[in-house]
C-alpha cells in the first residue's frame, strides 16, 4: 500500500484514541498537567448520544500551553491556519493539525463561559481516569463534564444539535442528580466563574445560582456572542475599543478582508473570479441583516463588562514469512514522514546497522528484543496501529501492521530473547525455525531501525 492510501485509511476513531495517548504521554513526560473535555468524555459520562468524536479537547495549564505545543510540534503538528477574524475572536484555544492525521487537536488555555482565570485548578482537582483503547488518560469528572457541556450549548442556543444536545444533558442530569451532586456543580460553578453564564442550566434544574453583582470580566462578551449568528458583534465591539486612529483599519478589514483570509473562512471563494465576488457579497448581506441584533448585542455587551481591548477574552492568551511463502514483514510505514532533519535519519541508519552487526555476530538465544516504554498501540479487528511517543520521534504517523506482522509483534513481550520468538512464530505457522529466523531477523532490525524496539546482547 503506497503512502498516500496508507494515511487516508487511518480511521478518525483510532486517530482520536491515539491523538489523546500521544498527548498525554508527552504531557506526562515533561510533567504538564492536562485534563480532557468534551468528545470521548462526553460519551462516557452518557451527556449525549454517542457520535464519534472528530478531535481531541484538552485543557491545559495555562502557563504551559506553549510548551505542549511546541512539543506536539515535534511530531508535525502545527497551529491551523486562522484569518485574522479568528485570531482576533478564538482566544481560548489553539486548534492544531497534522497533515497526516483526519483530527485536530484542540489546546484550551480557558473555556468559554468559565470566566476565571483560575478555573483550570477546578478542574484538575477533579480529574478523573478514562480507558481509552490503548491506555488510560486524565479527564473531567462526570460534574465538571455537565458544567462543560451545558456551557458549550449555552453559548450558541441557536444551534439545531446544541439544542438537542442541551435536552438529552438535562434528561441525564435528571436521572442521576442527587443533593450532594448539585452542591458539587454549584461550588465548581462558584469556582470557575461560571455562575453567571450558567444560570439558564441552573435554572431549568432548580439550582440558585448565587450569583454576586457585578459581573465577571468577560460577561458581557459571553451574552454578545450568544446573540451573534454570525462576527457582525465582534467586529463592532473590537471597533468600539479601539482607538480612534485604528478604527478605518479596522473597519476596512471588517468588511473587505484579505483574500486569504476570506480563502480561509469560506473555501467557496477558491472556485474563481465569480466565486469570490459572490462570498464578499453575500458576506456584506449577511452583516446588514445582523446589524441591528449586533448594535443591540453591543450595547450590552459594554453596559455589562466593557471588553478588554484586544477584543478577546480577558484571560486567555493569544498563541502566535509464512509455510505458503508470503514475505513476513507485511508493515505499513509512512517513511516520508519521519523527521526530515540530517541527523535523525543518520540516527536511523545507525541504529539499524548497529542491530545488524548484532545479529550477525552472536547466536539467536543471545540476541535480546527491547520493546520501546514510550510505545502506545491500538489493536483492531485487522490492523495495529504502532506510535512512537518519545522525544524527537522518527516517524509523524502511526506504524500499522497487518497479517503476520501483526501476530509476530503479538509474541513479544517486553524483553524476549530472539531465539523465543523465533521458536513462537514457528510454532504458530507450523513451520521449522530456520524458515522464520531470516525474516524475524529483519523484521525486528527494522523496528530497531524506527526506534520501535532495541536489539541488544543478553
Amino acid at each position: 500500500m503506497d503512502r498516500t492510501s496508507e494515511i487516508s485509511n487511518l480511521p478518525i476513531s483510532v486517530a482520536v484514541d491515539l491523538g489523546h495517548l500521544l498527548v498525554a504521554s508527552i504531557s506526562e513526560r515533561l510533567g504538564i498537567r492536562i485534563v480532557f473535555i468534551k468528545g470521548p468524555v462526553a460519551n462516557h459520562h452518557r451527556l449525549r448520544r454517542a457520535r464519534q468524536a472528530s478531535d481531541v479537547d484538552v485543557m491545559v495549564e495555562p502557563d504551559r500551553a506553549d510548551e505542549l505545543i511546541d512539543a506536539l510540534s515535534e511530531y508535525g503538528w502545527s497551529p491551523r491556519p486562522a484569518s485574522l477574524a479568528s485570531q482576533k475572536f478564538v482566544t481560548h484555544s489553539v486548534a492544531l493539525i497534522q497533515p497526516d492525521w483526519p483530527c485536530d487537536i484542540d489546546v484550551h488555555l480557558s473555556y468559554p463561559g468559565l470566566l476565571d482565570p483560575q478555573a483550570f485548578e477546578g478542574l484538575w482537582e477533579r480529574r478523573d481516569t478514562l480507558e481509552v483503547e490503548g491506555g488510560r488518560v486524565p479527564v473531567a469528572d462526570f460534574v465538571t463534564s455537565v458544567l462543560i457541556a451545558a456551557l458549550h450549548s449555552l453559548r450558541t442556543p441557536f444551534d439545531v444539535r446544541g439544542a438537542a444536545e442541551y435536552r438529552t444533558l438535562l434528561e441525564r442530569w435528571k436521572a442521576v442528580e442527587t443533593e450532594a451532586l448539585r452542591g458539587e456543580l454549584r461550588t465548581l460553578a462558584t469556582a470557575s466563574g461560571a455562575s453567571w453564564t450558567i444560570q439558564p442550566f441552573f435554572a431549568e434544574i432548580g439550582i440558585d445560582a448565587g450569583v454576586a453583582a457585578p459581573p465577571p470580566p468577560g460577561y458581557g462578551e459571553w451574552l454578545r456572542n450568544q446573540r451573534q449568528r454570525n462576527r457582525a458583534a465582534a467586529w463592532l465591539s473590537l471597533l468600539k475599543a479601539s482607538a480612534w486612529s485604528e478604527r478605518p483599519v479596522v473597519l476596512k478589514r471588517a468588511l473587505f478582508p484579505a483574500r486569504h483570509d476570506l480563502y480561509l473562512d469560506h473555501p467557496a471563494g477558491r472556485a474563481g473570479a465569480r466565486a469570490l465576488l459572490r462570498v464578499r457579497a453575500l458576506r456584506l448581506v449577511a452583516a446588514a441583516r445582523a446589524f441591528p441584533t449586533a448594535v443591540q448585542a453591543v450595547r450590552e455587551e459594554w453596559r455589562v463588562s466593557p471588553p478588554h481591548p484586544a477584543g478577546g477574552d480577558p484571560g486567555a492568551r493569544t498563541l502566535t514469512a509464512q509455510a505458503d511463502g508470503t514475505p513476513l514483514a507485511d508493515v505499513e510505514s509512512n517513511a516520508a514522514a519521519r523527521s526530515a532533519s540530517p541527523s535523525d535519519a543518520d540516527g536511523e541508519v545507525e541504529s539499524r546497522g548497529s542491530a545488524t552487526r548484532v545479529l550477525r555476530g552472536h547466536h539467536l538465544q543471545d540476541v535480546l528484543v527491547v520493546r520501546c516504554p514510550t510505545l502506545v498501540c491500538i489493536d483492531t479487528d485487522e490492523r495495529l496501529y504502532i506510535l512512537h511517543t518519545g522525544a524527537k520521534p522518527q516517524a509523524l504517523v502511526p506504524l500499522v501492521l497487518e497479517n503476520t506482522a501483526r501476530t509476530i509483534w503479538s509474541l513479544l513481550e517486553e524483553r524476549s530473547s530472539l531465539a523465543e520468538l523465533v521458536r513462537k512464530a514457528a510454532d504458530d505457522f507450523g513451520v521449522e525455525p530456520y524458515l522464520v529466523a531470516p525474516e524475524l531477523e529483519s523484521f525486528f532490525a527494522r523496528l530497531d531501525g524506527l526506534g520501535l524496539v532495541r536489539i541488544t546482547r543478553m
